[in-house]
């Protein structure tokens, strides 16, 4: 269902080798849960002050971000999963908005120029705390729990 290819601009990415369709279910990663002032750049922030390293073997690693992303994070029971926002062409790259996860990044020093090409780009992403008030609305509804709760 899935590949991992180059891009033209944003290093390795996650494919699908064939049709996903909206709302289904893409993969399930596990990792080792530490404090987010200790987490390398690859960490998923799962908490204020948590953050989730995937193993290595996790294809997580390979979702690069998107303004307008087709993929988003959820979480239940403590189990984190990547599932489909809006339905996925074969070929198409997965990805997901990376300020539906982080709160800050300039703290941690990830911030990062985007290289999405969305319509919608807001061009540099330093995570949640960041956006204005209606680049939260927007996306408020893929968010992670802890970033719906604040």
């Amino acid at each position: 269902m899935l590949k991992i290819k180059h891009t033209a601009k944003k290093g390795y990415g996650l494919f699908a080798t064939e049709p996903i369709g909206c709302c289904d279910f893409i993969m399930s990663f596990f990792g080792k849960e530490m404090p987010y002032d200790q987490a390398p750049p690859v960490a998923l922030q799962v908490g204020l002050k948590t953050a989730l390293l995937p193993d290595l073997q996790c294809q997580l690693r390979f979702l690069n971000h998107s303004c307008e992303p087709n993929c988003a994070v959820g979480v239940k029971e403590k189990e984190f999963y990547i599932y489909a926002i809006r339905s996925i062409e074969e070929g198409e790259e997965l990805t997901i908005n990376y300020n539906t996860s982080e709160f800050n990044l300039i703290d941690c020093d990830c911030n990062f120029e985007c290289n999405c090409g969305s319509h919608s780009c807001i061009k540099y992403i330093k995570g949640y705390s960041h956006l204005n008030i209606d680049q939260q609305k927007a996306i408020i509804h893929i968010c992670l729990p802890y970033l719906r709760e604040k």
